[in-house]
């Protein structure tokens, strides 16, 4: 049986959108017989991690989730293509965006195995160093573990960001316009370190006591937050149901877009929206800026359909993911042999 580590493992995050992807990356191994040795959780040192360094010693070979992670000359991103000149084994670069990188990064990056992008521009932005990519949309367009059926209410839905002071803003939004605010975290239930397990208690007291607690006083957003999350069944059911959503982060966009819901995104930390977007067709008009929000009325009579034309646009993207994903696993699964051969 063939075998890898996975570094990056970000369902260390906590978050509804990296769980899945992580999800989807063990379920499409397993469906090779591909056995999963060991993970390193995002954030965590894999230099210093001797479990994961044995694991590494008995695989055939290295994935690196990268999601949105290589950007801007990360320290933290760089430590991880540095596993690279680590090892002899062959290294796959995968889910990721990357932008803003100097040459150092370029380097490594042309080291590795193979390299699968998940949007264009990502890719033009390695062309520029002649590093071949494919592009591979995000892990969260593989097909769902479940089919969630679509109810007769329906409402608007406003998410978090991953900036917690445009999350605070958006909540407000949300209050003063009596929208559903849903937060993409997830339960905490992991932790790698100290500071991990130390989120994980705040999240529980918060979770069980931050009702209570406000039937006396107003809690600040950081810890009123903690009392809004959903397991990733209702937010799923949430985004299924919802006849319009408004979103900062990525991942709720790529889940709008596998249930057909419209949708308004901001801006995130790189250009993966924008580029999401044009990958499919869609324009780059649903793209806005938080101002806009102060008429929330026009945003929706503005934003909440979807023509006919990008709902086949969508149908299409939607189905070459998933056979671009299932070609990413099958090519993976393909060159471990080949080593394993040797």
């Amino acid at each position: 049986m063939k075998s890898v580590v996975l570094l990056n493992d970000t369902s260390f995050e906590n978050h509804h959108g990296c769980n899945i992807v992580i999800e989807n990356i063990k379920r499409n191994l397993e469906k090779r017989d591909i056995k999963l040795l060991a993970t390193n959780p995002i954030g965590k040192d894999w230099k210093s991690n001797k479990t994961f360094l044995n694991s590494l010693n008995q695989s055939d070979g290295v994935i690196i989730n990268a999601e949105g992670t290589i950007h801007d000359d990360s320290d933290y991103a760089y430590s991880l293509l540095e596993i690279v000149d680590y090892t002899n084994k062959p290294c796959f670069l995968i889910n990721m965006t990357y932008q803003n990188n100097s040459e150092k990064f370029s380097k490594l990056v042309s080291k590795f195995e193979k390299i699968y992008v998940r949007e264009t521009f990502s890719k033009k932005e390695l062309e520029k160093n002649n590093i071949d990519s494919v592009v591979v949309p995000d892990m969260t367009f593989y097909t769902l573990k479940k089919n969630y059926q679509q109810l007769n209410e329906k409402k608007i839905y406003i998410t978090d960001s991953h900036d917690i002071k445009k999350s605070e803003e958006l909540y407000r939004i949300a209050e003063n316009n009596e929208i559903v605010f849903i937060p993409i975290i997830a339960p905490f239930k992991k932790y790698s370190n100290l500071n991990g397990f130390l989120k994980k208690l705040k999240f529980n007291f918060f979770n069980y006591y931050g009702s209570f607690i406000e039937k006396f006083m107003s809690l600040k957003y950081k810890y009123k937050r903690f009392i809004l999350v959903n397991n990733e069944d209702d937010l799923l059911k949430n985004i299924r149901n919802s006849n319009f959503l408004i979103s900062a982060r990525f991942h709720a966009i790529c889940l709008s877009l596998h249930f057909q819901v419209p949708f308004i995104a901001l801006s995130s930390n790189t250009f993966k929206i924008e580029s999401l977007l044009s990958d499919i067709g869609l324009d780059k008009i649903r793209i806005i800026d938080i101002k806009k929000l102060n008429d929330i009325e026009r945003v929706k009579n503005d934003y909440n359909s979807f023509s006919k034309e990008e709902l086949n646009k969508i149908d299409d993207y939607i189905i070459t993911a998933n056979q671009q994903i299932e070609f990413m696993f099958d090519e993976i699964n393909l060159i471990l042999g080949k080593y394993d051969a040797k």
